[in-house]
């Protein structure tokens, strides 16, 4: 939807568009935070740089989207794992060694020394100009020297510098531990315009989405989370590479610039993600025999740096624990921020190791406007609101980075987001600049939408969405406005005694400026659901099936552009290999008819013919909308689907039949007795009543 704002919109300069663009891109813009400015307190309090804002909404839309999950390498993420498993070392300490992933592009970078002394320079007068923060920057680096993760580079090394990373900070305030943070910015270009980003390999993802993890998260009676200390800085990058990490620091403005070189994975840069999360994979692995469970749960229930898990007893998680602590610090892996909704799995936990609150991230230094967190203590997960910096006239800017801020994986608070994803869409059509003040009608309707913000904090979800040892069933539902469209889906446990049901997850889109119209967003709803709702929802109401015969695809065509988008869905691989799994799960067989062959059909084909001729001569010049079509139309099936095959008995005053309805439900199809309106004006007609004139007439011209 963002794309589809910004690409076409002749309102906006180029340099506008060039911004928007960057934030639909991957790799480098998404790898780094551009510079900002500091404040005491966060960044928050000072403008947003256009380049910031991009990033945020990058990532809020990446959230907001239903990627298509694909086990398929690109090539270059092929060569980044080959490149992985022929480098990387194991130290004595049990630590990993990896070397960066680089391209044939790494002889094009240009010098990078001048711009990094410029841009420090700018930091050292402003880290003066703010002490408080100056000492936690200093303290930060002292840090870094202390735990080995940098050390200095002496003169005569200097010439094996090959690159220099600028470096600023970051303010995260929901952060119990460290809220001022160091990025450093692989994205600087150097005088051949060429980054040290721009010759390194990002890698795959090769951690489950957290969406996933949620999910199921919320199916564990027992649940564990924890976190991995400086995760990116447990992992050393080989000596020769390490000069391709150099920085500039001095304590005092009094001292010379010292070089120092970042001797661990660096965060800032491009494959830093991958070959952390990669090396931990590999110890994994290397230590499966000793540890079985820590080896799964390591591969499967982690998101970047957080450990997400739980089991169906508190022994099997205090097993969960324990292998995968000791697993992890054998590489230096260190857990830590430990929660449990049951506190008798923490009972060998130190104090200073616990937590008693949990907000999710999506692995950035970024603090969420609106966060998903959970509370162990009474096993709900909820949402925190921290308002961005307040004034009394908003701008676009300040909107913008509020929303981009919004972190709700799940979608459990969707209405609200997708009021305020349907004000954004209103906010670009006015096409204001950055920081032009509100209308006062938008102005007034994002006050309100504050509000819920606010409001939302006071919601909660259970986070186990179970009844123990209890049935589950899976109810999807989908629908959509001229607004937006979107879909839910709720879990449904039942026990012997009780049933329980909860919303598991939702998503919700908003409608394009184009108009479109209700069925075509609803198909999007269904869409956005799972590609199989239609055959579902057949299902649900006719019963499983053995056997499915359809019309082939390409018969769409004839329909030209009313059922484009149904006949690229239906010519779609992904779709065409989701029926097929869907349909093997349920032992289903589906079949097409040959292209432009209807008579294949026989019988089926046969009734559609006679429903269609009947239909148009019933119908005539009636204006129907789609609910009201739809409703004649499971009317009309249901008639057809009543005609007598053959009587059920030899009684002469047995009047009970055959019907198609047996094949289909197993019994007769029925229906509510209506009135007869034969005799009324149809001009006078409601609508119910309309529906209810047209089966009358329906049944009259079948007669």
């Amino acid at each position: 939807m963002f794309s589809t704002i910004i690409d076409k919109d002749p309102g906006l300069s180029n340099i506008e568009k060039l911004q928007h663009l960057r934030s639909c891109l991957k790799d480098a813009a998404l790898d780094t935070i551009k510079s900002l400015e500091i404040s005491d307190s966060n960044y928050h309090k000072t403008p947003e740089p256009e380049d910031r804002i991009d990033d945020l909404l990058q990532r809020f839309w990446e959230l907001e989207s239903c990627p298509l999950e694909s086990s398929k390498f690109t090539k270059e993420e092929t060569e980044c794992e080959d490149h992985f498993q022929n480098t990387f070392l194991r130290l004595p300490t049990g630590e990993y060694e990896v070397q960066l992933p680089k391209t044939g592009k790494i002889d094009g970078l240009g010098e990078s020394y001048q711009q990094a002394f410029r841009r420090f320079l700018s930091l050292e007068r402003k880290l003066e100009r703010r002490p408080y923060v100056k000492e936690q920057y200093s303290n930060f680096i002292k840090e870094y020297l202390e735990l080995n993760h940098m050390s200095l580079v002496p003169p005569d090394d200097r010439m094996h510098c090959r690159f220099f990373l600028p470096h600023h900070c970051v303010f995260k305030e929901d952060s119990t531990t460290t809220k001022l943070r160091v990025v450093f910015d692989g994205s600087a270009a150097s005088s051949s315009g060429i980054s040290l980003n721009d010759v390194l390999m990002a890698g795959p993802t090769i951690q489950a989405k957290l969406f996933n993890i949620l999910i199921r998260f919320r199916t564990f009676a027992v649940a564990l989370t924890g976190d991995i200390g400086k995760m990116y800085r447990c992992v050393r990058i080989a000596k020769s590479d390490s000069y391709l990490q150099c920085i500039l620091w001095r304590g005092s403005d009094q001292d010379d610039i010292s070089i120092y070189k970042l001797d661990t994975v660096t965060y800032g840069t491009k494959p830093a993600a991958f070959l952390s999360v990669r090396a931990m994979h590999q110890l994994a692995m290397d230590e499966q025999s000793k540890y079985p469970v820590g080896s799964q749960i390591v591969r499967r229930d982690f998101y970047v740096d957080d450990l997400i898990t739980g089991g169906s007893s508190i022994e099997e998680v205090e097993e969960i624990l324990q292998q995968t602590k000791d697993l992890l610090a054998k590489g230096h892996f260190m857990l830590r921020k430990w929660c449990s909704n049951v506190p008798v799995v923490l009972e060998k936990v130190p104090e200073d190791e616990k937590e008693s609150f949990l907000k999710f991230h999506d692995g950035s230094d970024i603090t969420k406007t609106l966060g998903l967190a959970w509370d162990p203590a009474s096993d709900v997960l909820l949402f925190s609101y921290l308002p961005t910096q307040s004034t009394t006239k908003p701008n676009k800017r300040a909107v913008l980075s509020s929303i981009s801020r919004f972190y709700d994986p799940l979608g459990l608070i969707s209405p609200v987001i997708t009021k305020a994803k349907i004000f954004l869409q209103e906010l670009w059509k006015e096409k204001l600049h950055w920081d032009e003040s509100l209308p006062e009608s938008l102005s007034s309707t994002w006050s309100n939408i504050c509000l819920q913000f606010r409001s939302v904090e006071r919601t909660t979800f259970p986070r186990f969405a179970l009844l123990p040892k209890g049935s589950i069933e899976i109810h999807g539902f989908c629908d959509a406005s001229m607004s937006a469209y979107g879909a839910c889906v709720y879990i449904v446990s039942r026990s012997a005694d009780k049933s329980n049901a909860q919303l598991l997850c939702a998503k919700s889109r908003v409608a394009p400026l184009k108009t479109l119209s209700i069925p075509k967003l609803e198909l999007c709803g269904a869409l956005l659901l799972a590609n199989l709702l239609t055959l579902r929802r057949f299902i649900a109401t006719r019963g499983r099936p053995k056997c499915i015969w359809s019309d082939n695809a390409t018969n769409f065509t004839g329909a030209k552009n009313e059922l484009a988008e149904l006949r690229r869905l239906f010519l779609a691989e992904d779709h065409l290999k989701a029926i097929e799994s869907f349909c093997l799960a349920d032992s289903i067989e589906w079949k097409f008819i040959p292209p432009r062959s209807p008579h294949f059909g026989g019988l089926w084909e046969a009734s559609v013919k006679t429903a269609k001729h009947h239909l148009y001569r019933t119908i005539s010049q009636s204006t129907l909308g789609f609910d009201e079509l739809r409703t004649i139309i499971c009317m009309i099936s249901a008639i057809i689907n009543s005609r007598p095959l053959l009587p059920l008995s030899e009684d002469p005053a047995d009047l009970d039949v055959l019907t198609p309805a047996h094949f289909l439900t197993g019994g007769p199809a029925t229906s509510f007795c209506e009135p007869d309106l034969s005799n009324l004006n149809v001009n006078r007609l409601d609508r119910w009543q309309k529906m209810s004139y047209l089966q009358e007439t329906f049944l009259e011209t079948l007669a």
